[in-house]
């Protein structure tokens, strides 16, 4: 059985290193495809259990768990209208569960009364958030920490 729960500051450390894991494998397995090594390198440095701890203050992060084993996570914030990331372990991909998510979000979103979604999505993940109603505005540099990325600002209206 699959469920969708929200993080608090409470979290365990064995969720928080699971979503470590997932991110990092999203990393390496399919982002490496599209960006050059230094960006990789760059994207991989900033993932840290402190940084996720300290993001759990300004945002909100959902996992999603089937028999016990985190399967992919998300973070959004309300406030500012934004999706930051949607990440399921890799070997999961392809099985319906990013959209889970999603709809776990849209629900939120609506219900706070939020008409639009917005997310700077790097270029392997565009496909995707045009598969859950997404429209690209514009190619934006996002800055790193030693370079920028390439992403696709996209947006999503909310009926």
């Amino acid at each position: 059985m699959e469920r969708i729960f929200k993080l608090t500051t409470q979290i365990n450390k064995k969720t928080l290193h699971d979503i470590l894991k997932i991110h990092e494998a999203c990393i390496l397995k399919n982002t490496s495809k599209t960006y050059s090594p230094e960006i990789i390198e760059d994207l991989l440095s900033t993932l840290s259990v402190e940084n996720i701890k300290e993001q759990l203050e300004n945002s909100s992060w959902i996992v999603l768990e089937k028999e016990n084993k985190v399967l992919g996570f998300a973070q959004y914030s309300l406030k500012d209208e934004k999706i930051f990331q949607i990440q399921i372990e890799p070997k999961k991909q392809k099985q319906g569960y990013g959209g889970k998510l999603f709809n776990y979000i849209e629900k939120e979103f609506k219900r706070n009364n939020i008409e639009n979604i917005t997310i700077f999505s790097k270029l392997d993940t565009v496909n995707f958030y045009k598969k859950l109603g997404f429209e690209s505005i514009k190619n934006i540099q996002y800055p790193l920490k030693n370079n920028s990325i390439e992403m696709v600002k996209m947006k999503r209206v909310l009926k």
